[in-house]
C-alpha cells in the first residue's frame, strides 16, 4: 500500500490546518484512512467529493518544470469521485486485456501518489479540453503504470483525468530465442 506522505523527500507536501481550513467544498484531506474511504465511496455515493493528496513539493515541482516546462510548485494534487468512477468503468474491465493493458482496480488507484510524487517518466502531453496542459506520469509497479493529469490554474490543482496500465514487456534476448540454421537444399 502506498503511503501519501512524501514529506521526508519534499515531493508531495501535507497541508497546515490553516490551509486544510481554506479548502472548500465536499473534500478529504491527505490521509491513507481517508482516501480509502474517498475510494470506496466514489462509486457507491452520487454527491461530488475531491481527494486532495498534498500540495507538490519544491523538488518534484523542479523536476517536472524541466521535464515539461510547466510549473506547478505549490498546486494541489487531486483526484474528483467521478474521475474514480470514469477510471474504473473505461480502464477497470476484461476489455483491457484487448488493448494490451490491466485493468484498473482500486488497489491500482491507490498507488497515483506514488505514480506523481516518483515517476519514472514524465511528459507533457498536449492540453486539456480547456486548453490546459496535460501532464503525464508513469512508474512501473508489475507493469507501467499511467496517470494523466491537467492544471487548472485557477484553483491551483494538478487534477488526475485517468489512469490505465500497460503490461510489463520483458526484453527478448538472443539466448531466448530458438535459431535454427536454414535447411540446405539439394
Amino acid at each position: 500500500m502506498t503511503n501519501i506522505d512524501n514529506t521526508e523527500d519534499n515531493l508531495l507536501k501535507k497541508y497546515t490546518l490553516v490551509e486544510q481550513k481554506s479548502i472548500k467544498g465536499k473534500i478529504i484531506l491527505n490521509n491513507q484512512e481517508n482516501f480509502e474511504e474517498f475510494l470506496k465511496n466514489s462509486f457507491n455515493n452520487t454527491s461530488f467529493q475531491k481527494f486532495y493528496f498534498g500540495k507538490i513539493g519544491e523538488k518534484l515541482a523542479t523536476f517536472i518544470k524541466s521535464k515539461t516546462g510547466v510549473d506547478v510548485n505549490n498546486y494541489n494534487l487531486s483526484l474528483r469521485s467521478d474521475t474514480v468512477k470514469k477510471i474504473i468503468n473505461s480502464h477497470g474491465t476484461e476489455k483491457e486485456f484487448l488493448r494490451g493493458q490491466i485493468p484498473i482496480t482500486y488497489e491500482e488507484i491507490k498507488n497515483i501518489p506514488q505514480v506523481v510524487a516518483k515517476p519514472d517518466i514524465v511528459s507533457k502531453n498536449g492540453t486539456s479540453a480547456q486548453g490546459k496542459p496535460a501532464i503525464t506520469f508513469s512508474k512501473d509497479i508489475d507493469g507501467m503504470t499511467y496517470v494523466v493529469t491537467y492544471i487548472s490554474d485557477k484553483h491551483k490543482n494538478l487534477e488526475v483525468q485517468t489512469m490505465y496500465k500497460h503490461k510489463k514487456i520483458e526484453p527478448v534476448t538472443v539466448q531466448d530465442v530458438d535459431i535454427q540454421p536454414p535447411q540446405q537444399t539439394s
